[in-house]
């Protein structure tokens, strides 16, 4: 409910919490769609995220984050693939289950 009406927020760390899953995901980047600023990092490194993520997810990651840093035990092969097709000249690193994202 904070995100869309704190626009000085610039940087999220939720890392290393495993209650975090997709759904969450989910619900924080509803409200990254509502704000008027983008997001310059969020890192949900250690989180609970697995299975699919839904392509309105993956297009809020690709337009509202600079940087993202996704690892997850449970994260599926084709959300790895997908988030490689992120939009903006990114430098990507994928390492085992863990996602690093960065735009130029």
């Amino acid at each position: 409910r904070c995100l869309p009406v704190s626009p000085s927020l610039v940087s999220l760390d939720l890392s290393g919490n495993p209650n975090i899953s997709t759904d969450g995901l989910e619900y924080l980047l509803e409200g990254f769609r509502e704000r008027s600023s983008d997001m310059v990092s969020l890192n949900l490194t250690g989180c609970g995220v697995q299975g699919s993520l839904s392509s309105s997810a993956l297009d809020v990651i690709s337009s509202s984050f600079r940087e993202l840093r996704l690892g997850s035990r449970g994260l599926a092969k084709i959300d790895q693939d997908l988030l490689q097709c992120w939009t903006g000249d990114p430098l990507v690193l994928c390492r085992q289950q863990k996602i690093f994202l960065k735009s130029r």
